[in-house]
């Protein structure tokens, strides 16, 4: 504790800067308002109660998926002969980025192809007598929207069902939107929208804000009447509740095995998303796959039939001329030549499929539409690492593109997908420059193909003429069989491809409610939490009451301000007792604080002769003349002459409470009207005497200085025991001060839950300043059923059952004994 002089002479009035907490004191102002806990306790209890028995049940309902994590963007392998030839109908990278993966599978597209192949576009609700909660296949009606017709969405449609089938549909908004399903947006809105009719089940209902049928399952029963609502549901309102619900954690840290979760009421309609919603994910990666086999596909057929019109001519062509020379094969010159010119044909022939496949791939780069379909080099035989590793390039940020673009509502107004953009057209124009020279290159081998073919030519004509037309006739069906049988392998390959295509991931668990039950409310944990709250929140107020209150409470607020003794206590009296307790009721219990006073004051005037008390307070209200009156009466009661003084002349009242007149007082002495033994006046108790303040003065505080009012105490002093002085409050006139001078003791009087710390602290502050001495602190009104005061003051002293007065006190058993 660290004092702060206030006077700069004395160190009686104090600051307490101490921060510490006093346990125990807590512990007791707890326990002093014990019913508060008790009753907070009761409602919160109450409060869990309640929410765990009408709360919603939320479930957690999830699936597990294998996502093969491919993350070095490599092809897909393929059943092609050659070490990669699997990237002709693979050139997508797999698409198994892990990160990319968990993207896709909560992307706004993803959610919302989902829900388009479910039937959630009418949500269906059994209305409770608290509470109602969603069915999914277990409503007993189905609502059939007209979606070419604008309708009410978002809002409550009732639907009374009777037993015999028939419906009352009532609405009731202040606000409803209209939507229109065909154009997906919303068409206006609604004011003060409502209405109620019957129908039958089956007739459609029709008007300019809506149009559905509603029909009757095999849920209805006929044997009861119950009360529904129904609400229509939009794709887009549908898709953002659904990918706000979504949560994706992997199953082991590092592990691409993920769980695929959501919280929901309605465990059976969170089930059929998570399956459609993974049934989706699964199509979605199996389509990317077969869209670049299909191209493949469609592109060697194109080349087959341009190469069968010409294969069915070239062999009509050699038919008819075995048939019209009679030549059945050639000698073994005419043989040899056309061996090395079909070996030069076939050559020519793969430069020219592959011259093909180059100027469509030129025309691809030009357009640079659908560059994620570009059929690749190893389809049409060409092995060119440089120009397969440029398109696998091209195809993985074409594929990173989608997939950024999936949680984009702007995608080309994002910068990394402009990024991306900026990629793929640098790799562009660097595959134009690969293309452009590939293609000069591969002219330059079809020219000399072309002379190597015009020299064998030159001895092709050295033979006869039937044996040349043959030659070229042959070659030229050799040439088409050739690239046919070539296209057509190549074909059956992509579609064997094409057939043996999976998802590169895997379900492992279909969507099951997990751990078994609901999630919320957890019924043990909101008891709890009750209980805690009910504890904290009373306790968090009388913290922040004692925190903000500025009164007197305890003894602690006392000693905090000053180091003055606390002479005695006196606890709060029924309303019905009077201000004379001591006098009426000697015996009782509500007297016995005042003996303790009584005794205690001897300490501060053993010394002096014929003591004057003076009794006073900081500001009205506080109980100075109740604790004047009794502590004169207490020493009446032990056989001393006792004379009590009013010198409150600004406001008397000693005279009210003992029956008295004040029509003659202190007043009159002080103006030298009367005499000391004129104004004194008998009370019941022949040791007590009394003097009133008489009437009051225009000038109080300057009679209170004159020195008469010396010579009143000293003449009181000769003829009295002890002489007890009813002042006026310190806090608001001097005059006090001025009595103080003459007195042997003077007593301060609190008023617990009333006094004001920082008033008494300046009221004793000013005493010190005019050099008041013997001081002591007077509690006065003490709540003992407050709680908290001086440690739960009350037990130590025994008042009422210690001293064998108040026979008729209740005894209390141990349990009162704590919370009393």
């Amino acid at each position: 504790m660290q004092e702060k002089n206030v006077t700069g002479q004395s160190q009686n009035v104090m600051v307490n800067d101490d921060e510490t907490i006093d346990l125990k004191k807590l512990l007791f102002r707890f326990l002093g308002n014990w019913y508060w806990f008790v009753f907070c306790v009761m409602i919160a209890g109450g409060g869990a109660y309640l929410v765990n028995r009408y709360a919603r049940p939320i479930y957690k309902v999830g699936t597990s998926v294998l996502i093969e994590d491919d993350k070095g963007g490599s092809p897909m392998k393929g059943i092609f002969g050659n070490s990669d030839m699997t990237q002709g109908f693979g050139m997508f990278p797999s698409l198994q980025n892990f990160d990319n993966q968990t993207i896709i599978i909560q992307s706004y597209t993803q959610v919302r192809n989902t829900i388009k192949e479910l039937d959630f576009g009418v949500s269906y609700f059994a209305q409770g007598k608290v509470v109602s909660r969603e069915i999914y296949h277990d409503s007993p009606f189905k609502v059939i929207i007209d979606k070419k017709h604008p309708q009410i969405i978002g809002t409550p449609f009732n639907v009374h069902i009777k037993k015999d089938g028939t419906i009352t549909l009532s609405v009731e908004a202040e606000v409803a939107r209209l939507f229109d399903y065909e154009a997906d947006k919303t068409v206006g809105v609604k004011y003060e929208f409502a209405f109620s009719k019957d129908l039958k089940a089956g007739d459609k209902l029709v008007s300019p804000d809506l149009a559905f049928t509603i029909m009757l399952n095999e849920k209805f029963n006929p044997n009861e009447e119950n009360n529904y609502y129904f609400i229509l549901n939009t794709p887009d309102q549908l898709t953002k509740r659904y990918r706000a619900a979504l949560s994706i954690d992997p199953m082991k840290k590092g592990a691409s095995l993920v769980q695929i979760s959501m919280l929901s009421d309605n465990p059976s309609k969170a089930k059929a998303f998570l399956n459609k919603l993974m049934e989706v994910y699964l199509n979605r990666n199996l389509g990317k796959k077969n869209q670049f086999a299909k191209k493949t596909i469609d592109f060697i057929d194109s080349q087959l039939k341009s190469i069968a019109s010409s294969l069915g001519e070239s062999e009509d062509k050699m038919q008819s001329f075995q048939s019209d020379k009679k030549v059945m094969d050639l000698d073994f010159q005419g043989q040899q030549l056309l061996e090395q010119l079909t070996k030069l044909d076939e050559e020519k022939a793969l430069f020219e499929t592959k011259m093909k496949y180059y100027r469509y791939l030129n025309t691809y780069i030009k357009s640079a539409q659908n560059i994620e379909s570009i059929v690749a080099p190893t389809a049409m035989g060409v092995e060119d690492p440089l120009l397969n590793k440029l398109i696998v390039g091209i195809n993985e940020l074409s594929m990173k593109k989608s997939e950024l673009s999936l949680n984009i509502v702007r995608p080309k107004e994002h910068p990394m997908v402009q990024r991306i953009d900026a990629q793929i057209q640098e790799a562009l124009s660097t595959l134009k420059e690969n293309t452009g020279s590939i293609i000069r290159q591969t002219e330059i081998g079809l020219s000399d193909v072309n002379r190597r073919i015009s020299d064998f030519n030159l001895l092709l004509k050295q033979l006869p003429q039937t044996t040349r037309d043959y030659v070229n006739i042959k070659r030229e069906y050799t040439l088409n069989n050739e690239i046919y049988t070539f296209l057509l392998q190549r074909r059956s390959e992509a579609q064997i491809s094409q057939a043996s295509n999976s998802p590169d991931n895997e379900v492992i668990d279909s969507a099951r409610v997990l751990g078994g039950g609901p999630v919320k409310p957890t019924k043990r944990i909101n008891y709890i939490i009750g209980v805690m709250l009910g504890l904290v929140f009373p306790a968090i107020i009388i913290l922040l009451k004692d925190f903000f209150n500025n009164k007197i409470v305890t003894r602690e607020d006392i000693r905090n301000i000053t180091k003055h003794p606390i002479i005695g206590h006196v606890f709060k009296l029924p309303s019905k007792i009077g201000a004379t307790v001591v006098l009426d009721n000697p015996q009782s219990t509500e007297s016995e604080p005042f003996r303790a006073i009584r005794t205690r004051l001897q300490f501060f005037t053993k010394e002096k002769t014929n003591p004057v008390i003076l009794v006073t307070s900081s500001f009205p209200g506080e109980g100075k003349t109740f604790n004047a009156i009794n502590i004169a009466s207490s020493y009446a009661l032990i056989g001393k002459k006792t004379i009590l003084v009013g010198c409150d002349l600004r406001k008397p009242r000693i005279f009210d409470d003992f029956g008295l007149n004040n029509n003659q007082g202190v007043s009159n002495y002080l103006i030298g009207q009367k005499a000391i033994k004129e104004l004194v006046q008998k009370t019941k108790s022949e040791n007590l005497d009394v003097i009133t303040a008489g009437p009051i003065p225009p000038n109080p505080s300057e009679l209170l200085a004159d020195k008469k009012m010396k010579e009143l105490i000293e003449e009181l002093k000769q003829t009295y025991d002890y002489v007890i002085v009813d002042s006026a409050p310190v806090g608001l006139v001097a005059d006090t001060y001025h009595i103080m001078r003459h007195t042997d003791t003077n007593i301060f009087v609190v008023r617990q839950h009333y006094s004001d710390k920082s008033g008494l602290m300046t009221c004793l502050a000013e005493a010190q300043e005019n050099g008041v001495s013997n001081i002591s602190i007077l509690i006065n009104d003490v709540e003992l059923k407050k709680g908290g005061y001086g440690y739960g003051y009350g037990y130590g002293y025994g008042y009422g059952y210690g001293y064998g007065y108040g026979d008729n006190i209740e005894k209390k058993t141990g349990i009162r004994r704590i919370f009393g």
